[in-house]
């Protein structure tokens, strides 16, 4: 089994910036390859500590968890720590001058540089280092020139008291990557300079190893503008820091985020067979709606962006969107419906591959055409890279009202994919990520808060209705996350080795709003195609299944859940019900309710009704509890539901 998680502390004493600053530089060098979650989990490639505070790190990680680390990192994991994730790396450290516990490395004194305050960036600057550039493991030509000395930014930080440090023999497993070029002062005495101080280590623990740094390398540009010029100007030194830290950790970074993706264009074609009416008819309205600019451009204004409305119909010329907009580009006369006596228009040329490299628009309606489906997946849109597909729709609400219903927004890479509550996925390139804009009656019949598990259904049905994909192990986590199995790792010292474990592959994020008695909803839906579970499934089965690309599971996707919703619109959930069991991981699973008391309760079923999680008491048969799936977290991990915050 491969690691495919890194997995990033979300607790107490985290700096206000930290965080955010910090999942955007791992989502843009990692995300290709791996996932960028908050909570801890087990098998994981890499465990990353953000800046903040490192006594509230000490505090909550104490005991078990914090020896559940240090025994984890022994065994081969990974760790990296920023700032006063530096902190908590070390084995002790004097701040100011007082003193707290660390878990794991050397000594550690800070801060370096004098004027630092909690919640503020009074003692922040672009601090001068020097990189050690031969002994990172990178190739020779990897830094293409760059200078040893650059500047990265600094708040609060310290300097790691290593053996060669202090005037002693150098120890075999820490290793100084990076040293403070100047102005760094003795925290006991700050009259007293000292030269050389260690900024970056790197330290091997066992089978593991972890690095640790005073410094912020994963900060962009930071709220302080006075720096900004300074960090600017190095900017692209950084990235090659930060690309050279994980490639000394073993994990393989992006090449491409060497440099700042942007947002790029996003492209809007019919992908279902509709007749000319309703091409025209959506076409004429995204177009009436756009205003004429000064430079002739036909421009959607809406609360978020403004978005470009281009006509590319044969015999007028393409002209190039700007790079700093989203576009909407409106390209019908160049596709090939196919009609039902199977009878196809001329084909025009397709749409560049150079502009969409990375998904073939072409092929995901020839797959789409022939799947079909009338309503899921009318239109198609797209965009290599975007915020967020849910947030773009979202945000520009006029743009989602002129939309035809069914319409799939997709996209390869999100700089900030939302999950539920406050979460934030990245997923790794290969993965489908998309939203449908789906209008919903209001009914009895078919309650629109079930229609989150009927997605998470299809998306599951959708894979095994693929000869040689039926047994595969994918299944439902309550309410709307999707599994799958992975064999134990071969070598592994856990005592539960030999059971196999189930991880998340994706899920489906909904968003709602209600007027004139219809609920426009907005599914955003992530699934790995990659599929750890099929390639747990072959190595286990000795079977071949294929990755399923990303264009057919589009198609498979949209059109077996238009097959469910239809029945679900006249028969309710009911007659999913057996199916859905099927899938899930919950039958008879026992539970802790942490809201009421730690009570321990059996989960006995969904409710077709309301879409209540039900459950029955441990200890007292006669009492239940009824859980509203968009209240409340489920902790797989730990067993344990809690209220959703």
């Amino acid at each position: 089994m491969v690691a495919l998680n890194v997995l990033v502390y979300s607790g107490p004493g985290i700096g206000p910036n930290a965080h955010a600053y910090l999942l955007r530089t791992l989502r843009q060098f990692l995300s290709h390859r791996y996932a960028v979650i908050p909570p801890w989990e087990s098998k994981a490639a890499l465990l990353v500590m953000p800046g903040g505070r490192d006594q509230p790190y000490v505090a909550s990680l104490s005991g078990e968890i914090n020896a559940r680390i240090r025994h984890w990192i022994s065994r081969g994991g990974r760790y990296l720590g920023f700032c006063a994730g530096g902190y908590y790396g070390s084995g002790r450290c004097e701040f100011e001058p007082k003193h707290c516990d660390g878990s794991d490395g050397g000594a550690r004194a800070g801060a370096a540089y004098p004027g630092y305050h909690y919640k503020t960036e009074d003692g922040a600057r672009a601090a001068e280092v020097t990189v050690d550039q031969e002994k990172f493991r990178v190739g020779q030509n990897y830094w293409r020139n760059d200078p040893k000395n650059v500047r990265i930014y600094y708040n609060g930080g310290g300097y790691f008291l290593t053996d060669d440090f202090l005037g002693k023999p150098a120890s075999k497993d820490v290793e100084v990557l990076v040293r403070y070029a100047n102005d760094v002062t003795d925290p006991y005495d700050r009259s007293k300079r000292v030269a050389n101080a260690p900024a970056l280590i790197a330290c091997r623990v066992g089978r593991g190893q972890a690095i640790l740094t005073g410094l912020h390398p994963d900060y962009t540009m930071p709220y302080n503008r006075q720096l900004i010029a300074h960090l600017r100007a190095h900017d692209a030194f950084r990235r090659r820091l930060l690309g050279a830290i994980f490639a000394h950790l073993n994990m393989h970074a992006d090449a491409h985020s060497m440099r700042l993706p942007a947002r790029t264009p996003t492209f809007l074609a019919p992908a279902r067979a509709q007749g000319v009416a309703q091409i025209s008819q959506a076409m004429y309205g995204i177009s009436s709606a756009a205003q004429k600019t000064t430079a002739g451009d036909a421009v959607l204004r809406d609360a978020k962006e403004d978005i470009h409305v281009i006509s590319a119909s044969p015999g007028v010329s393409q002209r190039r969107v700007p790079q700093q907009y989203q576009a909407t580009v409106l390209k019908p006369k160049q596709l090939r419906p196919i009609t039902d006596d199977g009878e196809t228009e001329p084909r025009a040329r397709r749409l560049d591959p150079g502009i969409t490299p990375r998904f073939d628009m072409q092929l995901a309606i020839t797959y789409m055409q022939q799947h079909r489906a009338h309503t899921c997946g009318s239109w198609l849109m797209y965009s290599d890279t975007t915020s967020s597909t849910q947030t773009f729709l979202e945000s520009n609400t006029r743009l989602q009202s002129l939309l035809p219903n069914g319409t799939v927004n997709v996209a390869t890479v999100q700089l900030a994919g939302r999950g539920r509550g406050r979460n934030a996925w990245v997923a790794p390139l290969g993965c489908l990520q998309f939203t449908m804009l789906l209008r919903h009656p209001g009914s009895k019949k078919a309650p629109v808060v079930l229609l989150q598990y009927l997605v998470s259904l299809a998306i599951v049905e959708a894979v095994k209705q693929r000869p040689g994909y039926e047994d595969l192990p994918m299944r439902l986590k309550w309410p709307n996350d999707l599994y799958g199995r992975q064999e134990p790792l071969v070598d592994s010292d856990d005592s539960d080795a030999d059971s196999p474990e189930f991880v998340k592959l994706g899920g489906v994020l909904v968003g709602s709003s209600f007027k004139n008695g219809e609920f426009s909803l907005l599914f955003g839906m992530r699934r790995q195609c990659g599929q750890p579970a099929a390639h747990d499934y072959n190595d286990s089965h000795g079977t071949s299944l294929p990755a399923i690309p990303m264009e057919l599971a589009l198609a498979l996707i949209t059109a077996k859940f238009e097959e469910f919703y239809r029945k679900f619109l006249v028969m309710g959930f009911a007659p999913f019900l057996d199916m859905y069991y099927k899938n899930w991981l919950h039958s008879n699973q026992i539970v802790t309710l942490v809201d009421q008391g730690h009570e321990r309760v059996r989960i006995t079923g969904v409710d077709p009704d309301t879409g209540l999680l039900l459950t029955r008491s441990i200890h007292n048969p006669n009492a239940h509890y009824s859980l509203q799936p968009d209240g409340n977290s489920f902790d797989m991990l730990q067993g344990m539901i809690s209220r959703k915050t």
